[in-house]
């Protein structure tokens, strides 16, 4: 059973465009399917489609459609959304995606994670691809609570002086200062000896 297309637009001046994934979720899927097939590839530009079934390339072929936008909405949506997430999980902005997230969740919009995880969503489809950034940003933001409750900011600023809360340069002669014992006539042992 089909369950994924992707499709990439060929211009003949510009080379190939961005291939797109729609899955079966979509609700015009099998419509796409069925455009493709019947307008045939006639000119220089056209449309290079290929159907899945998970990860088995089931048929390939050329095509004269090009799917609008109001087609593809979903695909769009998840896209921009996925960006979004990759953005705010470099920021360290990990409240915001588990909210997106539990927002998407009581919407149906999305699957959940243990969905994933078991491979219920559709490999290769921009719902499968927001889901792994969520999943891992939230897997991130777990590890920095664990890390924060296993070392708390006054120790590990005791423990490794260097690291400062201003975040201020120092030269090499502060740094050095930092580590130096508060006897200053202990001779220094070079490790080589």
């Amino acid at each position: 059973m089909i369950n994924r297309l992707t499709y990439t637009v060929i211009d003949c001046y510009w080379g190939p465009k961005e291939s797109i994934t729609i899955t079966s979720n979509n609700k015009s899927f099998q419509l796409l399917i069925d455009k493709f097939r019947q307008s045939p590839c006639t000119s220089t530009s056209y449309t290079h489609v290929e159907l899945y079934d998970g990860d088995n390339l089931i048929e390939e072929f050329t095509s004269q459609y090009i799917p609008n936008k109001e087609e593809i909405k979903e695909e769009l949506l998840l896209s921009i959304l996925t960006a979004t997430v990759c953005q705010l999980r470099s920021k360290k902005e990990y409240d915001i995606i588990e909210s997106l997230y539990s927002n998407l969740l009581k919407c149906d919009l999305i699957h959940s994670i243990e969905d994933f995880k078991a491979g219920k969503v559709i490999k290769g489809s921009m719902e499968e691809a927001l889901i792994y950034w969520i999943w891992r940003a939230l897997v991130q933001a777990e590890s920095n609570q664990i890390l924060n409750l296993l070392i708390p900011d006054e120790i590990m600023y005791d423990i490794f002086p260097v690291i400062e809360k201003a975040n201020i340069v120092r030269t090499d002669e502060e740094i050095l200062s930092l580590f130096k014992d508060s006897n200053e006539e202990e001779e220094t042992i070079p490790l080589d000896s």
